[in-house]
């Protein structure tokens, strides 16, 4: 019976020697090494019928295993944190700090439900270095959106009555503050705002364009210069139809009919003066002459039409060097008559002998015959 005793108790020394090593291994973190030296105690124990051990050893073997799940877990855990502080940093360096900070928001809902956050000092710092940036985010945020409030009143004013100059003068004022801002939102909404102003100044400016294009258009067709008139609309219809200014486009190609239809009146009309300068010439040369006035006024007046000075100072001369010539024409006939009287006059002198009276016809038809040379 001693002998029994004493056998059990070098087992149960034995027994709690390897309890210290595999307590020694577990403290340590070498968990394989602590589940042998167990599994070596729980053998010894069963063998020895010390049942209790066994199960104590077991439960502590569970233990074990217990911490090398929550091991794992939180290493996939800070494998994940660390990913996530990685995102996050980059994110703050491109000052995406909403994005920043939703990915926290994210990181914490996820893992909260499996883990006390808290409880891990770099994630613990890392949460509050996050809600430290937030705040200070939000500050700023809602100052520069109490700034921001009136201006983006004013631009709207400004841009619903076209008062290109005062919304410019905004934009000009808020642009330090947008680049600042972080509020996508906010900023969109003041995106769109200057997309419409540069809409309102390129339609005004457009407009202005094709206000001072139609007035030079109308000075040039007034002057008959049809080409230069027609390459400027032309011009212009093709900056709109690129600018999508569809709105001008019928204003400007029903200018551009107007032109074509007055050079092609223009035309005719010069036509018509080579028919009647032709017409004239003609007329001259086989004397008729009030026919060639006739033809003459004509052309004067065509001239004065279309602007042709050189022509209507030309015709105008010409008119009174044929009126001229008629003048001519009938005074030496009126001399031609008057000799002929003159001439029977003095034959019927000679026939009755009167030499004097005779003599005196014949000198005065000298005298007419002298005055037409």
């Amino acid at each position: 019976m001693e002998q029994d005793n004493t056998k059990k108790l070098l087992i149960l020394s034995e027994i709690d020697e390897l309890k210290v090593i595999a307590n020694n291994h577990y403290l340590m973190g070498k968990f394989d090494e602590a589940i042998k030296v167990s599994e070596k105690i729980i053998d010894i124990a069963e063998k020895a019928k010390l049942y209790s051990v066994a199960r104590e050893e077991s439960d502590f073997i569970g233990e074990i295993y217990k911490k090398i799940k929550e091991e794992d877990r939180l290493s996939i855990i800070m494998d994940e944190f660390e990913t996530i502080k990685q995102k996050y940093e980059a994110l703050i360096r491109d000052e995406k700090l909403q994005d920043a900070h939703q990915l926290v928001i994210g990181f914490r809902e996820k893992l909260e439900k499996h883990i006390k956050l808290q409880e891990i000092d770099v994630v613990q710092q890392f949460i509050q270095t996050d809600e430290s940036n937030w705040n200070e985010y939000n500050i700023k945020e809602s100052s520069l959106k109490k700034q921001l409030e009136p201006l983006e009143i004013q631009l709207n004013s400004y841009l619903s009555t076209n008062n290109l100059v005062l919304a410019k003068n905004v934009l000009d004022k808020a642009k330090p503050l947008l680049r600042n801002l972080k509020n996508e939102e906010l900023l969109k909404r003041w995106e769109t705002s200057e997309a419409m102003f540069i809409a309102l100044k390129n339609q005004i400016d457009i407009g202005n364009q094709i206000e001072g294009a139609l007035k030079s258009v109308s000075e040039l067709t007034d002057k008959y210069q049809f080409e230069p008139a027609k390459i400027l609309l032309k011009n212009l219809i093709e900056t709109v139809k690129l600018k999508d200014f569809f709105d001008h486009l019928t204003v400007l190609e029903n200018k551009l009919k107007n032109v074509l239809d007055a050079e092609a009146k223009y035309k005719k009309l010069e036509l018509e003066l080579i028919e009647l300068e032709k017409k004239v010439n003609d007329n001259v040369s086989n004397n008729l002459f009030q026919i060639a006035i006739n033809n003459i006024n004509q052309i004067i007046k065509i001239s004065r039409f279309i602007g042709k000075s050189q022509h209507l100072e030309r015709y105008t001369k010409y008119i009174e060097e044929i009126e001229n010539k008629i003048k001519r024409i009938r005074a030496g006939q009126e001399v031609k008559d008057y000799v002929k009287v003159l001439n029977i006059k003095a034959v019927r002198a000679l026939k009755k002998g009167d030499y004097p009276n005779a003599l005196e016809k014949f000198e005065e038809i000298v005298i007419q015959l002298r005055n037409i040379i």
